[in-house]
């Protein structure tokens, strides 16, 4: 049974590397390879999810995002209560006071954003966007957003935002276990703007009945962070990092 091999190509500030994923699919050949099927707890599977939906959003970032670029924290005073559904309009219009003033620089305006809520049930809001020249961000900050405090910060330069990635998908979780049982938390829990790239490559199918048990390894890189394990089905996977020395 073949399986599949995708390989994502990334650059940032310099850096080269390389994520590859390989993984088995039902669609390809048949299914002697396939080990038994295993029941998954709930907890097992939001792991693994939780996982590919970070890698995902770290590629997002990585792909779109420069050092330098704004990573803001918008919090409410003590005495300011509002809805989930409050903060979320608050922080859509204060959204779009930035894209006026973008579109009036002729600047794309690109954002990655979640709402959350802290253990108390008091909502907050995480947003990276592009840094533009000129844009006056304190007037915008005043004026649109006088409930509370917004702490602003920069992504950094040595920084491959794997723990931003990680919090953003966490502080998912962490929005559903405090929202009420009729609330919706959205299926990636941040939401972005659609000028954003993407890396999206097309499956290569490897004709081998087995992933190789080493990862051959180009010249000039180095091999980290291995993940194998099996899904529910039974299909085998492993995700691996190839970084190219500096």
């Amino acid at each position: 049974m073949p399986y599949l091999e995708k390989r994502h190509h990334l650059e940032h500030n310099g850096r080269k590397w390389i994520e590859v994923e390989q993984y088995f699919s039902g669609m390809y050949g048949n299914h002697d390879t396939r080990l038994p099927r295993w029941k998954m707890t709930s907890e097992q599977v939001e792991i693994i999810n939780r996982r590919r939906a970070a890698k995902g959003l770290r590629r997002l970032i990585l792909l779109n995002f420069s050092p330098g670029d704004l990573y803001l924290t918008f919090t409410y005073r003590k005495g300011v209560r509002v809805t989930p559904e409050e903060a979320v309009k608050i922080l859509n219009r204060f959204m779009e006071r930035l894209k006026y003033q973008y579109n009036k620089r002729g600047q794309p305006f690109k954002w990655i954003k979640t709402t959350g809520l802290t253990s108390t049930g008091k909502a907050h809001h995480h947003v990276i966007m592009n840094r533009v020249e000129g844009v006056p961000y304190d007037k915008v900050i005043a004026k649109y957003f006088p409930y509370g405090r917004v702490c602003t910060e920069y992504l950094y330069e040595d920084g491959e935002y794997k723990q931003l990635a990680d919090y953003f998908i966490k502080h998912k979780k962490e929005t559903a276990e405090r929202k009420k049982p009729d609330e919706k938390v959205g299926a990636l829990g941040y939401s972005c703007s659609k000028n954003l790239k993407r890396s999206n490559p097309k499956p290569l199918v490897i004709r081998e009945t087995k992933i190789k048990r080493q990862p051959r390894v180009p010249r000039g890189y180095d091999l980290e962070d291995i993940e194998e394990g099996s899904t529910k089905d039974g299909y085998l996977y492993r995700y691996y990092t190839l970084r190219k020395r500096e």
